[in-house]
């Protein structure tokens, strides 16, 4: 099979992001899924948290995700989440804050005199479009 990348997905191992806390049904269908429709040689899984920290050339240190709603905050060491004796089973910090609520704080700001919530889709899509292309986080990172 060709898709966009004009790669044949039989002749390419895949590897693809997970949880931290996935659970393991779900890789199995994930992975069954490769090998009988795409015929991929190999697959493999890795924390998402991880694979952003290695991606920084790192593999200790502090992983911090920013979704839409969701704000999560792993410590890695070595490779590997932080493991405690927790319920969760790992060493997290989260908080019900993203990226939804800077485009409100943001709106909220914009338009005072509203004093409410962006009222349309047009208004919502004008926040969103000062939010992408005005804001940003400085790259201040230091090795």
């Amino acid at each position: 099979m060709k898709y966009k990348l004009e790669a044949d997905a039989s002749k390419h191992g895949v590897m693809f992001t997970e949880p931290v806390l996935n659970n393991g049904e779900n890789i199995k269908k994930i992975g069954r899924s490769m090998f009988e429709h795409s015929n991929v040689p190999y697959f493999a899984t890795a924390p998402g948290p991880v694979m952003a920290l290695y991606g920084s050339g790192r593999s200790t240190g502090i992983s911090l995700s920013v979704g839409g709603g969701l704000t999560q905050c792993i410590p890695i060491v070595a490779g590997y989440p932080v493991l405690t004796a927790t319920a969760s089973g790992i060493a997290q910090g989260s908080l019900p804050f993203g990226g939804k609520d800077v485009t409100r704080f943001l709106g909220l700001n914009l338009m005072p005199h509203r004093g409410t919530w962006i009222h349309s889709m047009a208004e919502h899509q004008i926040v969103q479009n000062v939010l992408e292309t005005v804001c940003f986080v400085p790259d201040t990172a230091t090795r």
